[in-house]
């Protein structure tokens, strides 16, 4: 993942089956990787939203009719950012993009969100300011 000049700290990376049960192997992990920093309860709240927004996403989209599938989260953490990125493997952005919930709050939430074609399949990345 490209995202600042900053060495990582510490991250993961997972890839998870697409169904809503793998979900919280997603927020367990970071929970891990975000304690013992100094993130205010509402940051890592918010952070824990955003990603479980983006493997639902995948979990209802991006496989359909049932199909089986992955779900690739990887995380960075620097002293002042988080950078996440969840990706799949399946049928790709929808065109035009369905009109949800998701990524607005996604957009809400992280301080910058970019998502494209991955070929197969789609790609968010998210980035989280930690300073409060």
């Amino acid at each position: 993942m490209t995202h600042t000049d900053e060495a990582p700290l510490t991250g993961f990376q997972q890839d998870i089956a697409a169904v809503p049960s793998s979900l919280v192997g997603v927020r367990l992990e970071l929970d891990r990787l975000l304690a013992g920093h100094l993130i205010p309860p509402a940051r890592i709240a918010d952070i824990r939203l955003a990603v479980t927004e983006a493997c639902a996403n995948v979990v209802v989209h991006a496989y359909p009719n049932g199909q089986a599938g992955t779900v690739h989260v990887a995380a960075d953490l620097t002293e002042h950012t988080l950078v996440v990125g969840v990706r799949d493997y399946g049928s790709g952005l929808a065109d035009p993009p369905s009109v949800g919930l998701g990524m607005p709050l996604m957009q809400t939430l992280a301080d910058s969100v970019s998502i494209h074609d991955a070929d197969p399949g789609a790609a968010v990345q998210m980035v989280f300011q930690l300073e409060p």
